[in-house]
């Protein structure tokens, strides 16, 4: 055996090549994205209130299959799907570390189920209380203290409480005290530099507000899934106004859609909106929502009838900008 391998020595490395070539494009990352169609999640699987109807999954939010750090086959794999966007990584997330982004996720996802509770106790007149808070949403590569975590609230910055404002001022090239309190609930006080990063100045983390409902006339629980970000907003709002207003809104259609929800009720942009439709006209859905904050070439409404004009559906696609526009249009339907 050793006498014929070594006779066919250079035939057995030039078969070889193909298949180290094969794997090469398989497991080295690019700075590339791809996003295709997803699923349709239930809205119940995200909320379990104790005041329980059965509103037989009729809402659902829309998620994609993203993939950050495409390799090669997976880039040349999107370039022959015409249902998949490739886009290139923005230098944003290039400098973040990808279990750190998909914390981010989880903490954008309950914030989101946080706003729709708030938004649909206000419009049923429940009771509740709740506050908002500094967090760290991310963590960049070049962060001069990492001890800093995701998920941490920031109390004050120089001893100064308007958080946003204190780390845009901060000079740079220079360190800055950061109070903040862990998820431990320990308070503790850590020095940053801000510094020069691809010509602009930063601490190497990105700040936002989190709602957290701090007490509700009723119990309940956010369940952990695998669904990630804040783009579900609107349908969990829609769903809780429907279950805790006893089948508010009552009827038979299945209720798909996109959009992130403040705690002003206004609907904000999502991304992979033109995925989104084609995952919901596959999945029987009869009315889809869509934000709709302009007539721009990329507003996700403008975005979404391209996709929606090229498919075979019943499906409705309806454009909003706020809660109240949602739920006027599916009282009208009523």
């Amino acid at each position: 055996m050793k006498e014929v391998f070594l006779k066919r020595k250079r035939v057995f490395l030039i078969l070889l090549i193909p298949y180290i070539g094969l794997i090469l494009l398989s497991v080295i990352p690019t700075n590339n994205t791809t996003i295709g169609p997803g699923e349709m999640n239930p809205v119940q699987n995200f909320i379990d209130f104790e005041y329980q109807t059965d509103l037989n999954n009729k809402y659902y939010t829309t998620s994609v299959f993203s993939f950050d750090n495409a390799t090669p086959l997976m880039v040349l794999l999107s370039r022959l799907n015409k249902d998949v966007t490739l886009s290139r990584m923005s230098t944003y997330y290039q400098d973040t570390k990808i279990l750190d982004r998909y914390s981010m996720g989880y903490l954008m996802k309950e914030d989101s189920i946080n706003k729709a509770i708030l938004n649909a106790s206000n419009y049923l007149s429940l009771e509740y209380t709740s506050i908002e808070k500094n967090i760290v949403y991310l963590t960049y590569n070049y962060i001069t203290n990492d001890n800093l975590k995701i998920g941490d609230e920031i109390t004050s910055v120089n001893g100064s409480t308007d958080i946003y404002n204190a780390i845009e001022i901060a000079p740079c090239n220079t360190e800055s005290t950061f109070v903040v309190i862990d998820e431990d609930s320990n308070e503790k006080t850590l020095i940053l530099e801000k510094r020069e990063h691809n010509d602009r100045c930063s601490f190497g983390i990105y700040v936002d507000s989190i709602t957290k409902i701090i007490t509700h006339e009723y119990d309940y629980d956010i369940s952990s899934n695998a669904v990630m970000g804040p783009s579900g907003g609107l349908l969990q709002t829609l769903y809780l106004i429907d279950l805790l207003g006893a089948d508010f809104l009552d009827n038979d259609l299945l209720i798909g859609g996109t959009g992130t929800i403040d705690i002003f009720g206004n609907v904000g942009p999502i991304g992979g909106v033109k995925q989104k439709i084609i995952t919901a006209s596959k999945n029987n859905i009869d009315v889809f929502f869509v934000p709709h904050l302009s007539d721009e070439q990329d507003d996700n409404y403008i975005e979404a009838l391209l996709t929606y004009n090229q498919l075979d559906t019943d499906m409705v696609v309806v454009g909003v900008s706020t809660l109240e526009e949602a739920l006027d249009y599916l009282m009208g339907v009523n």
